[in-house]
């Protein structure tokens, strides 16, 4: 598998137990296998290491330097799209639409196969043939699904809109898919009428991977299927009065170490990371039971200590607190609220470079030897490999629906791998 070469985090597989219950209605047996407001960001400027590539077994030797290369390391480790035989990615050609389709489809958590198996090999597949075959159960219009030589060809805006509207669950067609779109913010696009949206022009590669970017940081995290009957016009919301403000790609913002630690009302400190277990205990009491990741279950959080009896990792999770204590606030230093902030507060506390989509966020740092916190934007694979017991890790899951903060988890890079290896 690819992602066996370049992403061998255990915080991910950690947080993707955790996120069965999201992931659970994206999967179905065909698969073979709220808009964000616009917020200030103190961005701290994402300078792509050039290791970055090196954990990818795709090897791009046409996009160093080009505008959206982090996109595109983006978008090859989760695996939304795939470069071409010769190595290249092609970031400025025209995407054709089963390319499209195919990346919309990855982007929120569809599995599908890339490998050509041509005929006369015993057994033969187009792998085109996956995309279209979801998009005709889901009722999604493309042009493809009848016409096969219109799956190689530049898809259009306006297809485009059409396709991402479809996969929101509602089903509107030409000025009224577009007009949807620039109404909630999703369109990735300065046009404020559908006239200025230019419906007829297509989209690079880049340009497409900019927009499905833009679409996962907006809150979209899952593919509907578009209902057989259109949608009512009068529910479109209002057209902007200005263009919508696109979310940094990228952007982070500065941690301390208090950051990793908990809190309660009124920023009220709960637990220091690095704190002792009999400190814990001795303000919440002696923690008799332990979960399914070794932690101990204390009544608001769980936590794990390591040898030393020094606090590694803990986590709040809003379905498991005891209903006694289901209206204590439990935050974060950046005021992020279990159950009150959405994706959008996080996304604006700590940046976007930590958030990959459906549902999931790791904002990784490195701990520099001056004390200060580096957050590992573009260059965390080489940070974990080389010192993972400098990196930590702030995660979060989000309610697929209200876009809500369900659970936050805090660790070090070494109380991640626990049970793992």
């Amino acid at each position: 598998m690819v992602q066996s070469l370049y992403y061998d985090w255990s915080v991910s597989r950690h947080m993707k137990r955790i996120q069965r219950g999201l992931l659970g209605g994206l999967i179905c047996s065909f698969l073979l296998g709220g808009t964000a407001s616009a917020i200030p960001y103190q961005v701290i400027p994402d300078r792509p290491a050039d290791n970055e590539w090196t954990y990818l077994p795709l090897q791009p030797s046409d996009i160093a330097g080009h505008w959206s290369e982090p996109l595109f390391q983006w978008a090859v480790q989760q695996h939304i799209i795939d470069g071409y035989p010769d190595g290249t990615l092609r970031p400025d050609q025209p995407i054709s639409e089963v390319e499209f389709l195919k990346s919309l489809y990855r982007a929120f958590g569809i599995l599908l196969p890339t490998q050509h198996i041509p005929a006369g090999s015993g057994y033969s597949y187009d792998w085109s043939d996956g995309p279209y075959g979801l998009a005709d159960m889901w009722n999604h219009p493309t042009a493809g699904a009848g016409d096969k030589r219109a799956r190689t060809q530049p898809i259009t805006r306006l297809a485009a809109a059409e396709l991402i509207t479809s996969a929101q669950g509602l089903h509107f067609e030409g000025d009224e898919a577009i007009a949807c779109l620039l109404g909630q913010g999703m369109a990735n696009s300065d046009a404020r009428t559908v006239a200025e949206y230019g419906a007829a022009r297509t989209l690079t590669r880049a340009e497409a991977m900019q927009w499905l970017r833009q679409l996962t940081l907006k809150g979209m995290m899952t593919i509907e299927p578009r209902p057989e009957e259109r949608s009512d016009p009068n529910q479109l919301p209002s057209m902007p009065v200005a263009a919508a403000e696109r979310l940094p790609d990228f952007s982070a913002t500065a941690v301390t170490g208090a950051d990793f630690g908990l809190y309660g009302a009124d920023r009220s400190p709960l637990l220091t990371y690095g704190e002792s277990k009999s400190d814990a205990e001795q303000q919440f009491g002696i923690a008799t039971e332990t979960n399914v990741f070794d932690q101990s279950a204390f009544p608001l959080f769980s936590a794990h200590f390591d040898d030393r009896g020094i606090l590694d990792d803990w986590m709040i999770d809003q379905d498991s607190i005891e209903p006694s204590l289901t209206d204590t606030v439990l935050q974060t230093n950046k005021g992020i609220i279990l159950g009150e902030s959405a994706l959008s507060d996080v996304l604006a506390a700590y940046g976007t470079f930590g958030y990959d989509g459906v549902g999931m966020a790791n904002y990784e740092y490195e701990k520099m030897q001056d004390g200060t916190y580096k957050p590992l934007v573009s260059n965390r694979n080489d940070a974990v490999t080389k010192h993972p017991s400098r990196v930590y890790t702030i995660s979060f899951l989000f309610d697929q629906e209200s876009l809500k903060v369900r659970y936050v988890y805090v660790a070090s890079i070494p109380a991640t791998r626990r049970g793992f290896e």
